[in-house]
């Protein structure tokens, strides 16, 4: 279904979570986009969390890794270093939709 549906109903306890980025992943199902996510970044075990009630597909993002992502991705797409980049929301909802589709 829909993001917005489906985080209405409530996730992890809480229902006031918001769709920062959506994008289509035509043939992608959802178990081997999460396998991929996993590799690199570290899923959130709900056992340990009461508050999450079970909840699954929840991601711990280090913000340093996406900083570092965009630093090398600027960096080819420029040919320079950046000098200062600031980690945003939709920055890291990229950069998880990037790790997600491989």
């Amino acid at each position: 279904g829909a993001p917005e549906t489906l985080l209405s109903a409530g996730l992890g306890g809480e229902k006031d979570w918001l769709v920062i980025k959506v994008q289509e992943a035509e043939g992608a199902e959802e178990t081997a986009l999460l396998e991929r996510l996993g590799r690199k970044e570290k899923m959130v075990d709900p056992t340990y969390y009461p508050r999450l009630r079970g909840a699954r597909c929840i991601v711990k993002v280090d913000p340093n890794k996406v900083e570092n992502s965009m630093r090398i991705r600027k960096a080819l797409e420029t040919g320079q270093e950046p000098k200062e980049i600031k980690v945003k929301p939709a920055d890291i909802a990229q950069y998880l939709i990037n790790n997600a589709l491989g």
